[in-house]
């Protein structure tokens, strides 16, 4: 059975200060699922990975991340969609510098467009009859990766349910947001969120 999981990439070094709300402790370099599972951590922990990249203080307050965060142009969601194949045991997760928020880009494959998944290492895809596989690592590397088959007629479905996930994501965060955020910017930020996960409130796809 093939699933396709929505996640965010855990840093690779340790957040700099603790946020000011509990946080999931994962590994670096782990995936964090987002879907109706996730818990306050986990939103906690997602925040706070979205507010690494950006020049907050280590002591910054709730209010002043929330503000920082409602102030870029582009947030980014180090991640994007993980294969998981039930059968053969494998996974296949996003490369470096791939992005969660452009994972509606996975449709392409229908009209035969590979969508960038990342590098080091460098997922790729090849078009067979019926079915997409999609490699860990493309280009030499193919010889000692693993791979994962994805059947054409299954995509969509596929994608739908990514999209179930993270609405559902989006609605739990809100509510999340709605304790944790101070109230003049806890519903701007769950607006922000859903929008950046390409699951704004008004989205029917």
């Amino acid at each position: 059975m093939i699933v396709f999981r929505a996640v965010v990439e855990v840093p690779w070094t340790p957040l700099e200060a603790r946020p000011p709300w509990p946080v999931t402790d994962m590994p670096l370099g782990s995936w964090l699922t987002l879907g109706p599972d996730c818990r306050d951590g986990d939103f906690g922990l997602f925040l706070a990975i979205l507010a690494a990249p950006l020049d907050i203080a280590p002591s910054a307050a709730p209010a002043e991340i929330a503000a920082a965060l409602l102030a870029e142009e582009c947030l980014l969601i180090p991640g994007g969609i993980q294969v998981h194949d039930d059968s053969a045991g494998q996974s296949i997760s996003p490369g470096c510098c791939s992005g969660l928020e452009d994972w509606r880009d996975w449709k392409s494959l229908l009209q035969g467009n590979e969508p960038w998944l990342g590098h080091d290492p460098t997922p790729e895809f090849a078009f067979l009859a019926g079915h997409f596989r999609l490699w860990q690592d493309g280009g030499a590397a193919r010889a000692t990766s693993s791979c994962v088959d994805i059947p054409r007629a299954d995509l969509t479905a596929h994608l739908a349910a990514v999209h179930n996930d993270l609405a559902a994501f989006r609605d739990a965060f809100s509510t999340w947001s709605h304790r944790h955020v101070p109230p003049g910017f806890a519903a701007d930020l769950a607006t922000a969120i859903g929008t950046v996960l390409a699951v704004p409130r008004s989205s029917s796809s």
